[in-house]
């Protein structure tokens, strides 16, 4: 908990591709979570006040990273598609096979 968003993304998972100024923007929290452009990234810290401060939340902490080459509104709306769908069923599984097979998202 509170370590930034950049710090997260280039030491422990790799990196944007193509570097951090490729950065488009971020879902952060999981899928119900708003997406946060990138030059609000630089200073996010993953924590509650942190979050609050971009009048989001948490979630559940996972971490969407979209880089330029990203076309957002599909994705965004794959992400609102399966929330509806799943969130009746309760179906993380299916979810998680949903968003696999996105593709460019």
């Amino acid at each position: 908990m509170g370590i930034p968003v950049r710090e997260l993304i280039d030491t422990h998972c790799g990196g944007v591709r193509g570097g951090w100024g490729n950065l488009l923007a971020i879902i952060h929290g999981g899928s119900s979570m708003p997406v946060i452009p990138a030059h609000q990234c630089d200073e996010l810290k993953m924590d509650f006040d942190g979050c609050a401060a971009l009048k989001s939340s948490l979630g559940t902490a996972a971490v969407i990273v979209m880089d330029k080459s990203t076309d957002i509104n599909p994705g965004v709306l794959r992400a609102s598609h399966i929330s509806t769908s799943t969130r009746a069923a309760g179906s993380a599984r299916r979810a998680a096979r949903a968003w696999a097979g996105c593709g460019a998202c």
